[in-house]
Parts: structure tokens; sequence; C-alpha cells
């Protein structure tokens, strides 16, 4: 990997609940937020410079921000609307391994603009971390550890079991899938005519379905916090999003 190239933090793909909580609390102390002027954001040889910020002081300790990190795609598309540079550009830029054109147009673009801008970075481990997200300095931060833990308190709260099928941790979003087998009905008109691609069961034999959601949110400005109703069917498990 070249120093030009788009990188991407560490992802999971249908992680189980204590996976993703443990890949989660990784990243945790691992994550800077700044906010800074366009001034005091460069980049060099296709990475991003941040000089002069304020040090993080939390209850880990002091966190120094300066230093270099390597964009993500969302970074640079992030980057590319706020600067009004298209995205398709800044990423033929990339694909080329043309770092100083790439250089050359962001420095250009930062010194002429007055604004500040939230950039969410991860920190690495003794050499480039990684900026993840260029964000408005009023992005509202939602992080994914305190959404899941509050989604968590609240089915604990609700007194029904629940079951957390399936999580997903991408760089733009987060995607956790829950069914409880408790709240339960019978829609034999919805599965009159379904069966199942996994087992060949006929819906019409099995016309149960569960109750459900899905919670999504993301860290890097890809969409808002959302809870969103979601189905089970019993024949096939496998969730139908209302």
């Amino acid at each position: 990997m070249t120093a030009s190239s788009a990188i991407s933090p560490q992802t999971a793909r249908q992680a189980t609940l204590e996976g993703i909580v443990s890949l989660l609390r990784s990243q945790q102390p691992r994550k800077v937020d700044v906010v800074a002027p366009a001034t005091a954001i460069r980049a060099h040889a296709g990475s991003l410079i941040l000089n002069r910020t304020v040090p993080q002081i939390t209850a880990d300790g002091v966190t120094m921000a300066t230093g270099s990190y390597r964009p993500t795609a969302v970074f640079d598309e992030g980057i590319a609307d706020k600067l009004g540079i298209p995205a398709a550009y800044l990423r033929r830029m990339r694909e080329a391994d043309l770092g100083s054109l790439y250089d050359h147009n962001l420095n250009g673009w930062l010194e002429r603009d007055n604004r500040s801008f939230l950039v969410r970075c991860l920190l690495g481990d003794g050499g480039h971390g990684i900026a993840r997200a260029f964000l408005s300095d009023r992005f509202q931060v939602i992080d994914h550890l305190d959404t899941l833990f509050a989604v968590l308190d609240g089915m604990r709260a609700c007194g029904y079991p629940v079951q957390v099928d399936s999580c997903d941790l991408t760089e733009r979003r987060l995607y956790v899938r829950v069914h409880c087998e408790a709240v339960r009905v019978l829609a034999p008109q919805l599965l009159a005519d379904y069966r199942s691609p996994f087992t060949g069961r006929s819906g019409a034999d099995n016309p149960v379905v569960f109750a459900g959601f899905v919670v999504t949110n993301s860290e890097t400005g890809c969409g808002a916090c959302s809870i969103t109703p979601r189905l089970v069917a019993q024949v096939c498990d496998n969730g139908m999003t209302i």
C-alpha cells in the first residue's frame, strides 16, 4: 500500500454481538476528533497532515492529534464535497497514484478557506493514523459504541428475550439486526407464496413472523442514527425490513 492510496479502517461482516463490541472497544481509545481551521490542514504525499491542533484531554490522558493520517475513501468524498472538488476527480488522482497532484489540489483550496472542519481520525500503531471523515464543525457525533450500549440497555429494560442476529461494521455505517421470538403473529397472506431458498420450506406451512428491528449509525457523516422495524419469517430466519 502506497502512502497515496485510500485505505479502510478495520471492518466486520456478519459479526456476533460479542465480536462487534470487542472491535468497537479496541477502536475507542484510538479515536481522535479534531476541529481545526482549514489553514491547519494540509496534504502531503497523499496523506493528511494536521498541524497546530489542540491536544485532547480525556479520562485516558492527553492525546496529541498533530501528525500524519492516511485518508479513507469516505474522507476523500467528504473533503471533496466541502471544498467543491469533484469526488470522481479526486478518486482518479488516487487511482493513478498522482500524490503530488492530489496535494496541490487540496492545499490550493484549503489555504483559501476561512472555515473550520471536524476531522475524525484513528491513531496508528507507531506510524500513520487513519483519516476517516472530513465533516462540518457542527456535525453531531454519535459513536457506535454509545449507540450499541443504549440499544442493549433498552432491550434489557423491555423485559422480552431478544436475539441479536448479526452485526456489520463498514467505514460508513454500523448495522445491528435484532428479533424477538416472543413477539410473533401469524401472517398466512404475507407468506402464502413464499418458499425459503435455504431450507425449501413453505411459508404457507410456517406462517409465523417475529418482530424485530435494525439499528444503523454512522460516525462518518453517511447517515443519521436510526431504528427501522423488521419482520423475521420463521420459515427462513431471514429478516424482511419494512
